[in-house]
């Protein structure tokens, strides 16, 4: 068996997750216009060449759905702040610290569990010092 024949199954449920979640997106863009750095929300989809789908709210902070070799994966990118002088007594720690987590995903999970993830992504960009007014409402 091929490796291209191998791939198609992990494709066809990038497709089907792609179908589910688009509207997610789209809402969560929606949510979050005239509130996001200029140019920003941006929907990416490019599951037929790349590979992945996903949402960008601004610089640092984005969910991506991607295939993996052998499975399919959630990467929710956000900035690290240091904010919290206490939880980061003993360990070095510097703020605007980019960091990507990556979480398993599958057709199989609910549509709740699948929403939050954009929950994730959407609190920790909630959390950015100084950007008050971009939690008010």
């Amino acid at each position: 068996m091929s490796a291209t024949t191998s791939a198609e199954p992990l494709q066809e449920q990038l497709r089907e997750l792609r179908d589910r979640m688009l509207p997610m997106l789209q809402e969560l863009a929606r949510q979050f216009r005239g509130r996001a750095v200029p140019g920003y929300p941006v929907i990416v989809d490019d599951v037929e060449r790349g590979g992945y789908f996903g949402i960008a709210l601004g610089p640092g902070y984005g969910l991506y759905v991607t295939a993996e070799p052998d499975r399919l994966v959630v990467q929710l990118q956000t900035v690290s702040w240091r904010n919290d002088v206490h939880a980061a007594a003993g360990r070095e720690r510097f703020g605007a610290t980019p960091r990507v987590t990556t979480f398993p995903i599958s057709t199989a999970m609910a549509d709740a569990q699948i929403r939050d993830f954009l929950a994730r992504v959407s609190a920790s960009w909630h959390k950015q010092p100084l950007l008050i007014h971009q939690s008010d409402s």
